[in-house]
């Protein structure tokens, strides 16, 4: 998944490995790269992630011989540059984006956006500017 700008919805971009009954649905090689996610304001008590991977059925998404990442995604929270709570899930959840890019869920090069930015991309994918 890139190249794709998102912005407002419950939660951004999230890749999740789900067991169903008698059928999982495992994440192999699966590559999230070079989106815009704008997120909104997360409410009390709720989780609003921006990028998160998941997966219900232990941590077999996680184990490096699946393939599964994410690199230089950009990232816009109503302006905020330190959002409050958890915006980012890889085995486990972070609320810092250093802390996520110590994963292999954003390699390192997830970036925030300023309000500016944010509004150029935004305006750019014919999206409102506000939610």
């Amino acid at each position: 998944m890139y190249n794709n700008t998102v912005a407002w919805n419950a939660n951004g971009i999230v890749v999740l490995e789900q067991n169903r009954g008698s059928t999982a649905y495992n994440a192999f090689g699966d590559y999230v790269h070079d989106n815009t996610i704008v997120a909104p304001v997360q409410q009390p008590g709720g989780i609003v992630y921006a990028l998160a991977w998941a997966a219900d059925d232990g941590a077999g998404m996680f184990d490096p011989a699946r393939g599964n990442h994410g690199l230089s995604n950009k990232y816009g929270f109503s302006g905020s540059p330190e959002p409050n709570g958890y915006r980012w899930a890889w085995n486990g959840s972070y609320t810092i984006l250093s802390q996520f890019n110590a994963t292999p869920g954003d390699g390192g090069n997830g970036v925030y956006l300023n309000i500016d930015q944010q509004n150029q991309a935004l305006t750019a994918a014919g999206i409102p500017t506000s939610p």
